[in-house]
């Protein structure tokens, strides 16, 4: 004979009904979701280049469904899109989210324009982000239980058609020629690129790094070119952020400080010399 029903004491939690997980997007929005796994983040305009206005405008469900999250970060420009962890898990990618640093923002929408500026240049050739390679040496790593802190991973690897692979640099701002010389010379002696297209942000630049390319004798192995206009990037310099037009963001205001205000101290008096030479 069945008991009386159990009741449900004070403190005592009622089992809830398991809530059933949205399914799964379809196979455009998988492949949606891997782009921006792969590249870390993007912007709407660039899927909508890459995929279409149709799949593009179905960012609202995904993250409506909680695969990727979508922030403003600067008045006047395109959101930065990216994937959460329930999505990097559904791309399927084995590669973690990205987490929202400004100081990167610049430079990974724009590497992401270049990798489809040389892929459409280039056709037939495949590209493999940072990401991608970073995941694959820790792999190797793993495998032969030794990670080489000497080799540079580039901003990307472009193979092209031929099997030829091309290490790419993506420099928005000017570095030190003693930094260039490092990363040159790291270069060459890493068994995985064949060859390295580096852009640099102005001719200057380019000027400054082939005259260190020569004196390594790399001419045929290091190509510096003149970087291309960012599409995608934003300009931090006259960008704000949203809450500048607005009230003071809440990481912007300052509690009202309870130390006692600092005693000011008066300048010392300055004593005359009584040197050789001093006025009497």
């Amino acid at each position: 004979m069945a008991g009386p029903p159990r009741r449900t004491g004070v403190g005592t939690a009622s089992p809830e009904p398991d809530r059933p997980s949205p399914p799964p997007p379809p196979g455009p929005d998988r492949d949606l979701l891997a782009y921006i796994v792969r590249h870390g983040m993007v912007s709407a305009a660039q899927l909508a280049a890459r995929f279409g206005a149709t799949v593009a405008a179905g960012l609202g469900a995904l993250r409506e469904a909680g695969f990727v999250a979508i922030d403003a970060v600067l008045v006047g420009r395109p959101p930065v899109v990216r994937a959460t962890p329930r999505g990097a898990r559904m791309s399927g990618c084995d590669l973690r989210p990205v987490s929202l640093d400004l100081a990167r923002i610049a430079h990974s929408l724009a590497l992401v324009d270049l990798s489809e500026e040389l892929l459409a240049a280039h056709p037939g050739s495949s590209w493999t982000t940072e990401r991608e390679l970073r995941r694959d040496r820790m792999r190797e790593a793993r495998r032969r239980g030794r990670w080489d802190p000497q080799r540079r991973v580039p901003d990307g690897l472009l193979r092209l058609p031929g099997g030829r692979r091309i290490a790419i640099e993506l420099d928005l701002t000017p570095k030190r020629s003693a930094r260039l010389d490092l990363l040159a010379g790291a270069y060459a002696v890493d068994p995985d690129a064949d060859g390295v297209w580096w852009y640099l942000p102005s001719a200057r630049a380019v000027a400054r790094m082939r005259g260190l390319v020569e004196e390594r004798g790399l001419e045929g192995f290091i190509e510096p070119r003149h970087g291309p206009a960012p599409r995608g990037a934003p300009d931090f310099r006259n960008a704000r952020r949203p809450c500048d037009d607005q009230a003071p963001c809440p990481a912007r205001v300052r509690e009202p400080s309870s130390r006692a205000p600092k005693r000011q101290h008066p300048s010392p008096i300055r004593r005359p010399s009584s040197g050789l030479g001093s006025t009497p």
